[in-house]
């Protein structure tokens, strides 16, 4: 994960134009969700599912909050009833999906390379591996 960001972060920083002084705030601004994106993957990976730790606060406080369900209850503390026949059968409400930060950001950096693409701030042969790289 720590090759891919940083692959990216210097593919973005080389390779995408800046024509206005809002093309920088937007490439720092990428910048800072790419950092976010590996804290967030760490309380991910530690079941912790909310926005208000202190060392993910200050890097997306800025952003909004996609429409995905959230719970700050970690899965393996939700309770389950049987049904009748005795076989567990799960329905859509059933159980609190816990909110996926890193999913959240990584929504952000496709959308920042679509937008650069579209500008045409970028040129088409270094898009690609931008698009490929794995975080």
């Amino acid at each position: 994960m720590t090759l891919g960001i940083r692959s990216l972060t210097r593919g973005i920083w080389t390779a995408v134009k800046e024509t206005e002084a809002k093309d920088v705030v937007e490439k720092k601004s990428v910048l800072n969700i790419l950092v976010a994106f590996a804290v967030a993957t760490k309380h991910y990976l530690r079941e912790e599912y909310s926005y208000e730790y202190d060392d993910l606060k200050d890097l997306i406080s800025h952003l909004p909050k996609y429409a995905t369900p959230a719970s700050t209850t970690p899965l393996s503390a939700q309770t389950l009833e049987r049904k009748k026949d005795k076989a567990f059968r799960l329905n859509a409400h059933d159980l609190e999906t816990p909110s996926n930060i890193p999913i959240e950001l990584s929504y952000y950096i496709a959308a920042y390379l679509s937008c650069v693409n579209a500008r045409g701030l970028i040129a088409a042969p270094l898009m690609t591996p931008l698009q490929n790289c794995k975080i």
